[in-house]
């Protein structure tokens, strides 16, 4: 007796332990089915044939072909935008077929530092369908750009994942020197510009920090209007009585979520005449007298400072040596007394004038007899 199988669909193969069955054609055949995951699931008609010495004989049974456990995941929008500071939400639905049993894990790949998520609920219970929530989560500090990040879900040893693009936007914040020089009672300007950075729509504020006292700042335009891409023209106000140096200022900027800040150096430039304390000095008929004055440039001075004396009695001669310095220096007066030189006090002055700022000192001349 000889036997066969018939009526099976493609991608499913039987497999039968004999396929004769020895005189008298009495026994026992076992059919073993297998299937590959091409087999389109459904119903099938199958049957078993025997025959033997011209007679045929067929066992018909249904096929029941079951489909591989799977299921899809969905998203309700492929794009997301999130300002620094805020969040943003995206709903998810998953599908499980007939045959899948298990909860689906979750999670997110891709986040850039600075962001954090979390899905409401946190997985998908058995056996598989249903819907969550998930919450993406930017600070402050995170880079504007334009991610492209991986939801996944996974249960059943099978995964799968859909992209959600997430546009962080903000704008970058320059300008256009990194340090101003302010002379007392004058001013300086510095030009503060926002750009923008992937679809950043928001108005844009600006201020100084830093600033010492008796200077004050004024804004071209405090507040640039959304979408917020333009100039700040800064402009500082040295008053006479600041203290002259350098200072640190910060120009900062702030909107939609997102503050900038860029540093600037402020030099407010001086100088100052030092006699190194002296008050009084004499110099003798027929004598000489040497006196060092000192020119100490601060805040970034750099102007040549000239100097003069008045006051000198007659029959006493002054000389500066030199007469000029740049910035910082040193000259040296010397005083020189005629034999006849009258035998008096005086008050001599030493004028320094440059970058329009004037010093001066002052002291008592004695002429004593020779």
């Amino acid at each position: 007796m000889t036997l066969a199988v018939g009526g099976l669909p493609t991608g499913v193969t039987g497999t039968l332990t004999a396929t004769t069955v020895a005189a008298p054609g009495s026994g026992t055949v076992t059919l073993k089915l297998t299937s590959t995951t091409k087999v389109v699931a459904g119903s099938y008609n199958a049957y078993v044939g025997a025959t033997s010495g011209g007679i045929a004989k067929y066992v018909s049974f249904t096929l029941t072909v079951l489909p591989v456990p799977d299921f899809t995941l969905v998203e309700a929008q492929t794009t997301l935008i999130i300002s620094p500071g805020s969040h943003g939400s995206v709903s998810l639905t998953t599908a499980a077929n007939s045959t899948f049993t298990s909860y689906l894990g979750l999670g997110v790949d891709g986040l850039p530092s600075g962001m954090t998520y979390s899905f409401s609920p946190g997985y998908v219970a058995a056996p598989g369908s249903g819907s969550t929530t998930l919450t993406l989560y930017a600070d402050g500090s995170v880079t504007p750009h334009v991610y492209s990040l991986r939801i996944y879900a996974a249960g059943q040893s099978i995964s799968h994942n859909v992209t959600l693009s997430v546009n962080v936007p903000g704008f970058t914040l320059t300008r256009n020197v990194t340090s101003v020089s302010v002379s007392l009672g004058g001013s300086g300007s510095v030009t503060a510009t926002s750009t923008l950075l992937t679809g950043f729509n928001s108005s844009v504020n600006f201020w100084m920090s830093g600033l010492p006292s008796g200077v004050t700042a004024t804004y071209s335009q405090w507040s640039i209007a959304a979408p917020g891409a333009g100039n700040c023209i800064i402009t500082l106000h040295a008053a006479t009585n600041t203290v002259p140096g350098v200072y640190s200022l910060t120009i900062n900027a702030m909107g939609g979520g997102v503050t900038k800040s860029v540093p600037v150096t402020l030099n407010v430039p001086s100088f100052t005449l030092d006699d190194a304390g002296i008050s009084s000095f004499a110099v003798a008929q027929s004598g000489t007298t040497n006196i060092r004055l000192n020119v100490r440039g601060v805040g970034g001075f750099a102007s040549t400072v000239s100097l003069s004396v008045s006051g000198v009695p007659a029959g006493v001669t002054a000389t500066l040596t030199p007469s000029s310095v740049a910035g910082s220096g040193s000259s040296t007066l010397k005083l020189v007394a005629a034999s006849n030189a009258a035998l008096a006090g005086s008050t001599v002055t030493v004028t320094a004038s440059g970058g329009g700022i004037t010093q001066a000192v002052r002291f008592t001349l004695n002429v004593t007899h020779h």
